[in-house]
């Protein structure tokens, strides 16, 4: 399967105002989202679709930053076949015909058979931006455990026909459960035996920490997953950094002992998720690093349309 679970370390370090920095691990999934259905059905007490389970994916969870009528309107849309259309590669050069065809047809049984509507909605939505339909989503996210779930960003890593990484969308949730979504696309694709990591540069104009203003931009360092996962994401003041976060990991097979042993070694990792959160925003008000308020910083969110560009150019 191409699915996994990782092991991973979380590295934080703040350099504005007040150093603050901490490490510690965690495990998060990288799910195929054509594989959703297989692994509930091989681990149907611990894995859930839709559903509760000890971990559970729900479709909920994601592309909240679209209002019902556009997830009701891509759901249309692929129950009608019509996300089959123009497939060009991730390099922008035709595919063949043959190609274009299989690519077609198993993007639209996809989205007819797979129990999950994400699928659906990443393909309207890239289709919305004028690029490739992805051959296949990998997407890299907390499940929820036991019934609740905090994911800081999720990452979708598309791949095209030739299973190469053209585009990352990353979803960066806040606690006030909103969602922001940036899309990064790479300037040419990356094979699975490519070292190579993708560099993109955004504006973050989003009310994610009450600690950083939000005129800072953040920078995206990705490399495709593999046997190991490392990414990061840093927030920019000019060319100062003023928070490093780095993710990285080691991958393990999706098995019901893995599943367990990472129950015991982490429990309620999803509460541990939220619970350092907030431990670390404590610290931060008793260290006197200056406080920005949620509703001063939306309006001012809100005068800047320059900064809400939502697609990002990458370099690797």
């Amino acid at each position: 399967m191409n699915s996994c679970i990782y092991n991973a370390q979380i590295y934080h370090r703040r350099s504005e105002v007040r150093i603050h920095e901490f490490r510690t691990s965690l495990y998060t999934w990288y799910l195929d989202l054509d594989e959703l259905s297989t692994i509930a059905r091989r681990h149907p007490l611990l894995f859930g679709l839709n559903r509760w389970r000890v971990f559970s994916f729900r479709d909920e969870d994601h592309f909240r930053f679209w209002d019902d009528s556009r997830k009701e309107q891509a759901l249309k849309q692929s129950s009608q076949g019509l996300h089959a259309g123009p497939v060009s590669r991730g390099s922008g050069e035709p595919m063949p015909v043959e190609a274009q065809g299989a690519a077609e047809k198993r993007v639209h049984l996809s989205a007819t058979s797979n129990p999950s509507k994400v699928r659906s909605f990443i393909d309207s939505y890239f289709l919305e931006k004028d690029l490739e339909k992805p051959h296949r989503i990998l997407l890299l996210t907390n499940l929820r455990y036991l019934g609740y779930g905090f994911n800081p960003v999720s990452f979708y890593f598309a791949m095209d026909s030739a299973d190469r990484l053209y585009a990352v969308l990353a979803e960066v949730n806040n606690t006030f459960g909103e969602q922001k979504p940036y899309l990064i696309v790479l300037d040419e694709p990356v094979a699975s035996d490519e070292n190579r990591r993708v560099f993109a540069r955004a504006w973050k104009n989003f009310y994610v920490s009450p600690f950083i203003d939000r005129d800072r931009e953040f920078v995206f360092r990705i490399k495709r997953p593999g046997q190991l996962l490392s990414l990061g994401v840093d927030t920019y003041s000019g060319e100062q950094p003023v928070l490093r976060a780095a993710y990285s990991g080691q991958r393990e097979k999706i098995k019901a002992r893995a599943m367990f042993l990472n129950m015991i070694r982490i429990p309620f990792v999803t509460f541990k998720v939220i619970a350092l959160i907030h431990w670390h925003a404590l610290l931060l008000f008793f260290k006197k690093v200056p406080y920005f308020n949620k509703d001063e910083t939306d309006r001012e969110i809100l005068k800047d349309e320059h900064k809400r560009k939502e697609v990002t150019n990458a370099t690797t």
